[in-house]
């Protein structure tokens, strides 16, 4: 299917004029804003992207899923479409751990020492390793502290 195929069957889309060729790839770690625009939600990687080192992508697309879904109620039951901006405030707190760890990640991939040190205290360290899971799929956050209980 023609992406303008695809753009007439949505009613907010039909008179979208494509100006250049759509492409399959775009940048890595990549931050959008505005996500919310009056009636408009942007949901998953067309938000924005963590780098997916950490690979919560999945984790992180259903979570924001969810948030982008309970703000549209919200906003219909109310008909206050200012309540979509929620989402956006929702969709931050949830991706900020694993943005967070994904730049510490990188930063240490850089100093080979310093990441087999890593792997090997997450590996004898269940309750570690659990956090820093949690925190890349965001499902908790990552303290001030995890980074140097990573490597000490």
């Amino acid at each position: 299917m023609r992406p303008e195929d695809l753009l007439s069957k949505l009613p907010a889309f039909r008179d979208i004029e494509i100006v250049r060729k759509f492409i399959g790839a775009g940048p890595l770690g990549s931050v959008v804003d505005p996500i919310v625009d009056g009636r408009v939600l942007l949901i998953g990687d067309a938000a924005g992207a963590v780098d997916p080192i950490t690979g919560e992508g999945m984790s992180l697309a259903l979570l924001s899923a969810r948030a982008a879904a309970e703000a549209i109620h919200e906003a219909i039951d109310t008909g206050d479409p200012g309540a979509l901006e929620g989402y956006a405030v929702t969709r931050r707190q949830l991706m900020a751990p694993a943005a967070k760890m994904a730049g510490l990640l990188l930063k240490v991939a850089r100093y080979p020492w310093v990441a087999n040190r890593a792997v090997r205290k997450l590996s004898r360290n269940p309750e570690l390793f659990g956090r820093w899971l949690r925190a890349a799929c965001g499902a908790g956050p990552i303290g001030m502290l995890e980074p140097v209980r990573l490597v000490l």
